[in-house]
């Protein structure tokens, strides 16, 4: 997930393509996640991104739905779930979003809550840029699930990856405020991409830096690849780290049975050690579904607290 100001940005009506925004994408292992897509801008200009490369290798104009046709999208459903991935293509909190669309977006959370509709979500903002959200997740206790990414807690690697965004720190405080304001917060650990952001070092500073905040969940999550993002890469950061990373897409083992290609599960052996180390003497919990053993980049998202125990009920409950 990722953004590009490029590209102009094509806003749906009320009518048109309603029926597309709320689906169903059933997870090899974790069953069925529905996804309530708001729009594909994605997360600022950070050159990991496969979203933000495929765009641009199809030379698509960028999509941002209207707060009236994710409304009806919502009332057409014949039956709503329990809970939503929300905009996984979009991050309406990183650093340099607008305003206006910030807003929008706050606004059809809102809505879908008022439905009963639980909402997990990912973002790269930090506390500055989400203080709506926070407020949203103390509005509705147990309600909200959020995975806030962080790719490296180094500002030079984090700069020239991710331009734009605000900085780990920030990050952090955000996930330790949305954790007290009652949502369900994990840290997102990456895309961890082999000699760019996996040093031990630093890897155990993060998970550290986590700890400190009180976070208690870390989720790693992996490089994957898209169409056009080898080239991406090599155009924002150098062709050597775009040849390196296909080197990595091209091993065995890189191809998932969907097609999709990410870090071979052999090759994270070492840092995914060094991670569930760290973890274990920090206390946190480090979440991985049968997916990910599966070669998945990272854990299905899962949703809020609330869902979860109603799930549990009916012996649905997802397993970490």
């Amino acid at each position: 997930m990722c953004g590009d100001s490029s590209f102009t940005v094509r806003v749906f009506s009320m009518t048109e393509n309603a029926h597309h925004i709320l689906t169903g994408r059933r997870e090899s292992a974790c069953g069925v996640v529905y996804r309530l897509d708001t729009g594909d801008a994605g997360v600022g200009h950070a050159a990991w991104c496969p979203t933000r490369a495929a765009r641009a290798q199809a030379g698509s104009a960028r999509v941002a739905r209207a707060e009236a046709t994710v409304d009806e999208a919502l009332a057409r459903a014949r039956r709503l779930p329990e809970w939503v991935y929300f905009a996984p293509r979009e991050d309406a909190f990183a650093a340099d979003v607008a305003i206006e669309r910030r807003d929008e977006v706050l606004r059809m959370m809102q809505r879908t809550l008022a439905r009963g509709v639980g909402i997990a979500l990912t973002t790269r903002g930090t506390l500055r840029d989400a203080p709506g959200l926070v407020a949203l997740a103390r509005a509705w206790p147990g309600r909200l699930s959020v995975r806030v990414g962080v790719f490296s807690r180094d500002a030079a690697v984090e700069a020239k990856w991710e331009a734009g965004l605000g900085p780990a720190s920030g990050r952090i405080a955000l996930a330790a405020a949305l954790q007290e304001a009652g949502a369900t917060v994990a840290l997102e650990i990456g895309p961890i991409i082999p000699f760019v952001n996996d040093d031990a070092r630093a890897l155990r500073d993060l998970l550290r830096a986590a700890a400190r905040a009180g976070i208690r969940q870390i989720v790693p999550r992996w490089a994957e690849d898209s169409p056009g993002l080898v080239r991406q890469v090599e155009r924002e950061i150098s062709r050597s780290s775009g040849r390196m990373l296909a080197g990595w897409f091209n091993q065995s083992g890189a191809t998932r049975a969907d097609g999709t290609r990410t870090v071979p599960f052999q090759a994270r052996r070492q840092r995914r050690q060094i991670i569930h180390d760290v973890a274990r003497e920090l206390g946190l919990t480090v979440v991985e579904c049968r997916c990910v053993h599966e070669g998945a980049a990272a854990a299905c998202i899962t949703g809020p607290a609330v869902a979860r125990e109603q799930l549990s009920l009916f012996g649905q409950e997802r397993s970490a």
